[in-house]
Order: structure tokens, then sequence, then C-alpha cells
């Protein structure tokens, strides 16, 4: 009996074995098929940085726009500005009239745009309402989502993406995932996360939601079902995530003091990779279509950029170290940025170009 035990065991230790040189093997290629894109990375040619007319006094909290660029819409603590060319010039398009900002997002063309925010409510009570205000008509003008949407009233959605053309998912702090299949007017709870959370990323098309949790113990979520099942990757704390159009390229960042810097992964965020191993305070990042083109802001040490899928990195050379959030055009050629002034509570509007 024994030998027999004895026979049984060496033959479990061998299959963990393999087990474990498989796993250590795939890993290793994933890691290898990343290097293979890595070049070095040196400054972009022929692109410059202009500064654009933006309202004085107006403090710029995060900026969306079409893929061409051509209608771009600034969130700011005034209110929502829009601009026409490429960002030129900006207008006015919702006055803040009492409301906390906090989000907002477009789709590929413009014309659909949601804006979350908190408002004032004055009844029996006086308390603070979680809304979501959407535009079908390129911010001409705007409404308030559904009253029977079931966006909880004490949530700080602080996350947006458009999904498709008419969907939109929605991240609240708290862990809630709304969905909208009819432009931002009606809100669903799609999912729930038992963490808090900072950050999301989605493909409609291939059921894909990713989760960026930068509190206590955090980690990046998976869920390949669309929210119904979810998996733990990346056990560090991140605070923002970016996808490309069908989220097999990701990038987060980690504002960890020991873990600190930039993480890529090349397989739909199964596995992942520091690529930039930096402590900074990180502001925004932000890819093109491929995910080819991957820029990363900071409101201490400038605009970092990669031109290989996240794998190296070159530091923009850039007229500010302090960066509040930007965006990027379609094919990763052009940048409009904000930047970021914490005594003065004001920005300007450059684009890299």
């Amino acid at each position: 009996m024994r030998i027999i035990s004895n026979i049984i065991l060496r033959k479990i230790q061998e299959r963990n074995s393999k087990e474990q040189k498989i796993k250590k093997r795939i890993f290793f290629i994933n890691k290898l098929r990343l290097r293979s894109f890595a070049q070095c990375n040196v400054q972009p040619k022929n692109k410059s940085w202009h500064k654009f007319s933006f309202p004085d006094n107006i403090y710029c909290l995060y900026i969306t726009t079409s893929s061409d660029n051509k209608y771009m819409f600034a969130l700011t603590t005034c209110g929502i500005f829009k601009s026409e060319n490429l960002g030129f010039t900006w207008n006015v398009c919702l006055k803040n009239n009492g409301v906390t900002w906090y989000v907002i997002c477009s789709d590929i063309t413009g014309q659909y745009i949601i804006a979350s925010a908190k408002i004032n409510v004055i009844g029996d009570a006086f308390y603070r309402k979680s809304v979501v205000f959407h535009s079908e008509n390129y911010g001409q003008t705007w409404e308030l989502s559904s009253y029977y949407s079931q966006i909880n009233d004490n949530d700080y959605l602080i996350s947006m993406k458009c999904s498709d053309r008419q969907s939109f998912v929605l991240l609240s702090m708290n862990g809630y995932i709304y969905e909208s299949t009819d432009y931002g007017k009606n809100w669903v709870t799609l999912s729930i996360i038992n963490s808090w959370c900072s950050s999301i990323a989605c493909s409609y098309t291939n059921k894909l939601l990713i989760v960026a949790s930068k509190y206590s113990k955090g980690c990046i979520y998976v869920s390949k079902d669309y929210g119904i099942n979810w998996i733990k990757q990346l056990d560090i704390s991140c605070n923002l995530i970016t996808a490309s159009n069908c989220c097999k390229y990701l990038a987060c960042t980690s504002n960890s003091n020991l873990n600190g810097g930039i993480y890529v992964s090349n397989d739909y965020g199964t596995t992942w990779i520091r690529t930039l191993s930096l402590s900074c305070n990180w502001t925004s990042i932000t890819m093109d279509y491929t995910g080819k083109s991957v820029y990363a802001s900071s409101s201490d040490d400038g605009i970092y950029f990669s031109d290989n899928y996240g794998v190296s990195w070159v530091k923009l050379e850039t007229v500010f170290d302090n960066w509040n959030c930007f965006t990027v055009n379609e094919d990763g050629s052009r940048l409009v940025a904000s930047t970021l002034n914490y005594s003065k509570k004001i920005s300007d509007i450059y684009v890299y170009a």
C-alpha cells in the first residue's frame, strides 16, 4: 500500500510541476510578445505644443472628444464648454448653476454626450443627489436622465465610458456599475463589485468590463461576461485605466509608493507587466483606437508617451510639469491637454500636434 501511495503522490507532484511550467511558459510568451514591440522611445518628430484660448479663471476637470477632435467638450467648475474647431476656441454650452461636476464622456461622433454630477435637492430636507446630464445634439441642449433610473442618490459617479454608439457604462466609487442603452436617458444596475473603485474600461462587442480599484487592497477586476462574473488580477492599488477599442491592449497607473508606475496588458487584462516604475501623482491616461499610442500625465512629473503599446516610455518635452487631464484623437496623432494650477484653481488648454 505504501508503495502505491508513493507512486500516486509522485504522479500528483509531477502533474503539478508540469502545470506550473506551463503557466510560467505562457507568462513568458506574453512577456516576450510585449517586448517584441519594444523599441527605444524618442521624442515624437514634427510635434509641438500650442496654447489655445480658454476662458479665464476656469478650472478644467475632464476633457472628452469625438474621434476626429472636431467636437471637444471640457467639464469645468463653471459648467461644460465646447470647441468645434480643434480646440482653438471654447464656448459654454451648459452653465454650472450650483452643480458639482465629476466626469464627462462622448461617443466617437461627438453627437451623444453624458456628464455626471451632484445637484442640490431641497425638499423635506436638503440633500445632494447624483444625476447624469445627457445631450443628443452635440451639446446644444441638455436634459437630466430619467427620474426612474436606478442610480443611487449617494453614489459618486467617477468614471464612464461609451461601449458602443448608443450604450454607456458608468462606475460609482462604491462599486456600482450602471448601463444606459438609450444615449444616457435611462440607467439600470449592470453589476456590483464589493470594493471601492476608481476607473472603468469596457468593450460591448467582446462583453468585457475592466475596473481599477485604488482603495484599501486595490487590484484590477476583469469580467468577460459583461459583469456577471469577476476575476481579480494585478493585486495592487490602481487609480486609472485605459483600453484600446476591443480592450485587448490595456494600461493602468498606480500611485503606490512601493509599486507605483504604469502597467500594461496585451491579453484582455489576464496578465500585466510594469513597464514604467515611477511613483508620482498620475492624473490621466489614454490610448488611441489601436492601443499603440499611449499617453499618461501627472500633476508633478509631466507627461509620458509610448508608441509601442506601453512597453517603453519617454517623457515629453513640455512647458509645464503639472497636468490634470487630456484626450487623444482616434489615431493618437493629436493630444488635447489641460494644465493644473492647484493654488489658483485655473487651467490652460494646450494641443500637442
